[in-house]
């Protein structure tokens, strides 16, 4: 297991392997120093770069350091792929992700609170941004958002997923679009409360979307049923999220521009 701790700490593997023999607790383990006195974070200016991390309980995990980035990593075999546990503006990006446990419904990427038994010190992970991420065969959810608010979700495959391609509980004011889903099941979402929601979509803006349409909207689920008249490569009717949070109506809460795949 490699720690990175404090101030400045950059871990570039160069297409390296880290092997564990899966009793490990974390291939690679971002803190602050100050990580279990109080949560209130700190900002290590810590990197995860170019590793092949494989057969630990999770691949790496993130408690407390602000502006960790972890970019371009392979992992696999491993109980969970990426943990932020109260991160607040880090950046996981273009990483490869597979194989995740089934027990404890072994995520690809998870944002969680950092939970502790004093309700004054448990921190959200807030305002990340997961971008371009590959996460397949996962043996429980392919991205977990719980408890978390304001981060960015886009340009991701997540496909096999053994649970959910994307679940959210309480999470709120997300922004989800352009991924691409292709699971069992794709989505499930428990909002904070009826008044909170996500974003399932942008607005229709001129570019290439993950499916290779010319347009930038909402998502890609390989489920959607609807029709694509005008051509533009987005659906005509919304995608519904499903949701079982009492008090919303699930379809308040839509993806209205479902990607069409060409």
């Amino acid at each position: 297991m490699s720690l990175l701790s404090g101030e400045d700490r950059v871990l570039n593997c160069n297409d390296a392997t880290l092997s564990g023999d899966g009793s490990q607790i974390s291939g690679v383990f971002v803190a602050c120093e100050q990580w279990s006195a109080y949560n209130n974070g700190c900002t290590p200016t810590a990197k995860v770069l170019n590793c092949n991390i494989e057969n630990f309980n999770s691949g790496i995990n993130v408690k407390l350091a602000d502006g960790t980035i972890l970019k371009n990593n392979n992992i696999s075999n491993t109980g969970a792929g990426i943990i932020f546990f109260g991160v607040q503006n880090g950046l996981i990006v273009g990483n490869n992700i597979s194989s995740t446990a089934t027990a404890s419904h072994g995520p690809g990427i998870r944002l969680k609170r950092n939970v502790t038994y004093n309700v004054t010190y448990q921190r959200r992970s807030e305002s990340n941004e997961v971008i371009g991420n590959t996460i397949t065969d996962t043996g429980g959810y392919g991205i977990q958002l719980s408890s978390t608010l304001f981060n960015l979700i886009r340009d991701n495959t997540i496909t096999d997923s053994g649970y959910d391609g994307i679940y959210l509980y309480e999470g709120s004011e997300n922004e989800i679009f352009n991924n691409y889903l292709a699971n069992d099941s794709n989505v499930r979402s428990y909002p904070l409360g009826s008044t909170w929601s996500n974003t399932w979509n942008t607005v229709k803006t001129l570019g290439e979307n993950i499916v290779g349409g010319s347009y930038l909207g909402g998502n890609y689920w390989d489920d959607y049923t609807g029709t694509d008249g005008d051509g533009d490569g987005l659906g005509d009717t919304p995608y519904i999220i499903p949701s079982t949070y009492w008090g919303q109506n699930p379809a308040d809460n839509p993806d209205n521009h479902p990607l069409i795949q060409p």
